[in-house]
């Protein structure tokens, strides 16, 4: 059993929770968060995956931060501020991606093993 994972995806949980409440969470949630998205894997994807839909709604939905960027951006260069946001839930769905790869290798790993 990988304690590890589980670990990481529960503070990934924590910091996805935080986030939402302290200004300029979205911009948390995809640096630190993403990062422990990706290494809890195995026993913690569970975690994971919430952690990163919690980060997707705060991001797209609850971040004023966010909201404020892409308007800026779209008022000064003319139509491409939603590319911030685009950016930030595709960091988070590649972490997801990264999280759910491992994790499928390693259990598809240990069943070759458990056969032999």
């Amino acid at each position: 059993m990988n304690k590890f994972g589980k670990v990481l995806g529960i503070i990934a949980i924590v910091i996805a929770g935080i986030s939402i409440f302290v200004p300029g969470g979205a911009f948390l949630a995809s640096s630190v968060g993403a990062l422990l998205i990706v290494f809890s894997w195995k026993d913690g994807a569970i975690f994971g995956y919430i952690a990163g839909g919690l980060n997707i709604i705060n991001i797209i939905f609850l971040s004023p931060s966010v909201w404020l960027v892409m308007g800026a951006a779209e008022a000064i260069e003319g139509g491409s501020g939603v590319s911030t946001g685009a950016i930030l839930v595709g960091v988070q769905v590649v972490a997801m991606a990264i999280m759910g790869f491992v994790t499928w290798k390693s259990d598809k790993n240990s069943k070759k093993k458990s056969k032999k």
